[in-house]
């Protein structure tokens, strides 16, 4: 029996004269400290045996599953304005007010319109209230990029803010999306798919849609019409319509009910005459066939990662970016039949 004793990152963290917090973020890979810093913990740990113990893990979320969380304090929600939201954000500001409570949190929601405060005015304004974590639900702009005081604050992006701005974000797997709703498509018996994506939302996610597709059209040209992809938002309504009757789809990809919507509007084709998919259900409750990502699990993952950067005092934005992406379910509509 091997009765040599294991070292604790408690042991660790006095050695080095760190909290044990920094040990155990760096040992986990998270949190934005020096190179030095994580450079001693981690030779430390190896020359001491360090090993992670997963029962302690396991038992700490245990006792503290279905407890009452202590009132932690306020989050801020970054939202484009002040008025009435609903789409993708207004649902994520719905469900964040709700499930934050769970986590001992409330959350309130501020304008990022420059016209309202500037940006080093509302970091002001934040840090008077008492606001340590950030939810930014909004693509940020060179003032706010270079004048928030994000050094501030931990920070949690539910949208991809500015390409240069490395702030961890949490969002949907768009690449895992597109071949669901291809091989969804695919095993229906469809062989002319076209496929219709909004241009701000595919960029707002690094192109992720348009370029899934492009390479599904190149390894499976068979199961496309020519040049399948298009943008609805600068294909003009008679193209639409043209571009429809002349390849003949025989089953369209789009991103959500919307884009139904405006496809069904400008080309005075009835939806229930088109085999329809979608990417990004907003609802399970239409008829639509497609792939559905709850914003209540958006939340949680993003409130819960948000909860750790606070209680462990991670603040400022970090040497290289994260991003969580999360899986949708398949919702079986009326509007994708057998071919």
């Amino acid at each position: 029996m091997n009765s040599k004793k294991r070292i604790s990152q408690a042991e660790i963290a006095k050695e080095l004269g760190v909290s044990k917090g920094t040990v155990s973020l760096v040992l986990r890979g998270i949190g934005n400290f020096s190179e030095e810093t994580q450079d001693k913990i981690r030779r430390l740990a190896r020359e001491k045996g360090y090993v992670p113990d997963p029962m302690l893990g396991a038992l700490s979320a245990y006792r503290k599953k279905g407890e009452q969380q202590p009132f932690m304090g306020t989050l801020g929600f970054l939202l484009p304005n002040r008025g009435p939201m609903g789409g993708f954000l207004g649902s994520l500001w719905r469900q964040g007010q709700k499930r934050a409570v769970r986590l001992g949190y409330r959350l309130e929601r501020f304008s990022m319109d420059i016209s309202e405060m500037s940006p080093t005015r509302l970091g002001d304004v934040l840090q008077a209230r008492g606001i340590r974590g950030l939810i930014v639900g909004q693509k940020l702009g060179s003032p706010f990029w270079d004048e928030f005081a994000w050094d501030k604050f931990a920070s949690i992006s539910v949208t991809r803010v500015n390409a240069a701005l490395p702030m961890d974000m949490v969002n949907h797997d768009a690449t895992n999306s597109s071949h669901y709703v291809w091989n969804e498509c695919v095993k229906r018996g469809y062989r002319r798919l076209m496929v219709f994506l909004n241009r701000e939302s595919d960029q707002n996610i690094q192109r992720r849609f348009s370029n899934t597709f492009l390479g599904l059209h190149r390894d499976h040209p068979e199961t496309f019409i020519e040049e399948p992809i298009q943008y609805t938002d600068i294909l003009k309504s008679s193209l639409k319509a043209d571009w429809i009757k002349r390849h003949r789809p025989d089953a369209i990809i789009c991103h959500d009910e919307d884009a139904v919507s405006s496809i069904q509007s400008s080309t005075s084709i009835a939806t229930t005459k088109l085999s329809i998919a979608c990417l990004s259900l907003q609802t399970t409750t239409s008829d639509f066939s497609g792939v559905h990502h709850p914003r209540g699990e958006t939340m949680d993952a993003t409130l819960a990662l948000l909860d750790h950067k606070i209680r462990h005092d991670v603040v400022g934005l970090p040497k290289h970016k994260r991003t969580v992406l999360l899986e949708g379910k398949w919702i079986d509509g009326k509007s994708l039949r057998s071919s």
